[in-house]
């Protein structure tokens, strides 16, 4: 039940950003000062838009706790991911999404894994790449390895720490099915 209101929520925020993007475009390729002297409440608008995303830090931030809580869950359950986030030791990627204004990281360590907006101080890696590989890599959708030799992914830091995560891939790869 709670899949299906989350592909509804998804199908309808997906169509809401190409509306946004095409609205944009609309705007880039026109000369904004006619815009404005034809619909001068245009400018009210586009705050209204930003006005309505005031809870967007507070909804990543919610998401991220879940993502969180479910990785915990996960590693009571699966002795197989207990295993990987143990053997990885201690583990801290930064993640820079080079199609979006946001960086996060990832990181394991005392046997626990986690997500969190920001960047860690002192990193292990450093990962660059659009938000649809990242989000392919983190779900196992999208082999590590293969990503970095086909270049959809930019890596700074050792290659031996780089395939510490590959074990973790693998994991949700299966749990996908």
């Amino acid at each position: 039940m709670v899949i299906e209101e989350i592909d509804k929520i998804v199908g309808m925020f997906n169509d809401l950003m190409k509306e946004i993007a095409a609205v944009l475009e609309t705007l880039k390729k026109e000369d904004i000062g006619d815009i404005l002297e034809k619909e001068p409440e245009l400018l009210k608008k586009l705050f209204d838009i930003g006005e309505g995303m005031d809870n967007l830090p507070k909804m990543i931030k919610d998401g991220i706790d879940i993502i969180n809580e479910s990785m915990e869950a996960f590693a009571r359950r699966y002795d197989e991911l207990k295993q990987a986030v143990d053997e990885a030791g201690e583990l801290g990627i930064n993640i820079e999404l080079s199609d979006v204004p946001i960086r996060f990281y990832l990181e394991m360590k005392e046997g626990k894994i986690s997500i969190g907006l920001g960047e860690l101080e002192e990193p292990t890696l450093m990962i660059k790449a659009e938000m649809p590989t990242i989000i392919k890599l983190l779900t196992g959708e999208l082999d590590g390895m293969e990503a970095f030799m086909s270049e959809k992914i930019a890596i700074e830091g050792s290659a031996g720490e780089a395939v510490k995560i590959l074990p973790l891939q693998e994991f949700m790869k299966k749990l996908r099915g």
